[in-house]
């Protein structure tokens, strides 16, 4: 049994609902999904107006759960990798203690982040965007009801991330690992390798087969990747 959390961080539009089979596949991490404002089961609350927001919001949803005597280590998938970068610098500043791996998933680079609107789109056009990436049932945009409900989220979500300017920070002293899906077209190139640039230790690439959304087809195959990386880094203290 690893002594370890692994705090998830949901994708724009997403509930923290979404890692709950990752706590039925892997019983040696301690999966612990982080619920966002607006969503699931804190859909009464208001949306995030900027990215700092969420960072803030989630750095005090998990600072009652480090402890000076287990580990933890952060994932985040898109919208969420945003979230995890962030929150990284902002445990830095608080100068609490590390997480010991960090997890960051089809998400680019911060400093090579496109400038984007598609959160100004017109409905049709702005789900039309969403369902080229994939990741969200057809069923969604062919129901009023659901759209009405689940499109001032995504909104929302799309323009804190694309309003969102990285900060010039000092460079990260832990390992990163890179997750992307092969033909993800938002994760190639400089987009993708330079955040080797961020970290001033070792930045690790593992590419899935699949687009966007590889970490739902390939959820088994990313649950293993994860699990084989804190396995290997506890076994060797």
């Amino acid at each position: 049994m690893i002594n370890t959390k692994l705090f998830c961080i949901p994708y724009a539009g997403a509930s923290a609902t979404i890692f709950n089979k990752w706590k039925r596949m892997n019983k040696d991490i301690g999966i612990v999904p982080i619920e966002l404002k607006g969503r699931g089961s804190r859909m009464r609350e208001p949306l995030y107006k900027t990215l700092k927001e969420a960072v803030d919001d989630v750095y005090l949803r998990i600072i009652d759960q480090i402890d000076a005597h287990s580990e933890y280590s952060l994932f985040g998938h898109s919208m969420g990798g945003l979230i995890v970068f962030e929150l990284v610098h902002r445990i830095i500043n608080e100068k609490i203690k590390m997480p010991q791996k960090i997890f960051i998933s089809g998400c680019t680079c911060p400093r090579e982040r496109e400038n984007k609107q598609v959160h100004l789109l017109p409905k049709e056009l702005f789900f039309n965007k969403i369902f080229e990436l994939g990741g969200t049932d057809a069923l969604v945009f062919e129901n009023d009801e659901l759209t009405d409900l689940f499109g001032p989220i995504l909104r929302a979500d799309y323009k804190i991330t694309e309003e969102y300017v990285a900060n010039n920070h000092r460079k990260i002293k832990s390992d990163l690992f890179i997750l992307y899906g092969d033909s993800d077209m938002g994760s190639k190139g400089e987009k993708l390798i330079n955040w080797k640039n961020e970290t001033s230790g070792h930045c690790d690439f593992q590419k899935f087969e699949g687009g966007h959304f590889f970490i739902i087809d390939q959820e088994a195959e990313v649950l293993n990747y994860i699990n084989s990386i804190l396995v290997a880094s506890n076994s060797i203290k």
